[in-house]
């Protein structure tokens, strides 16, 4: 910082990543009335727009959050799958090393 710039922040949360890349609306609904319990008539009013508009993009931006949390929890299940697939094939290689009398 001795240039007198801030870092930029490094998120790693997928939660919070997620809500960032929402588009700016919808972002703003869901900080809002999920996180700040605004009434939808509140955010209504306070965005200028229909409460229906604000139930649309909270709709919106919670399915997108559930789908990231859905495509994480899948790849993570790949990398949990990988490792014990790769576990396996060492204990196999080790147990035919033992039985051979390599080991």
């Amino acid at each position: 910082m001795a240039d007198g710039k801030r870092p930029e922040p490094q998120h790693t949360d997928l939660e919070l990543d997620t809500v960032l890349a929402l588009e700016p609306f919808e972002r703003f609904v869901f900080v809002m009335s999920v996180l700040e319990r605004y009434s939808d008539k509140e955010c209504a009013l306070l965005l200028g727009c229909l409460a229906l508009d604000v139930r649309q993009a909270r709709a919106n931006a919670i399915e997108k959050l559930a789908n990231s949390v859905r495509t994480a929890a899948a790849e993570s299940m790949r990398d949990n799958d990988a490792v014990i697939m790769v576990n396996r094939v060492i204990h196999s290689v080790d147990t035919s090393m033992l039985n051979t009398g390599v080991l």
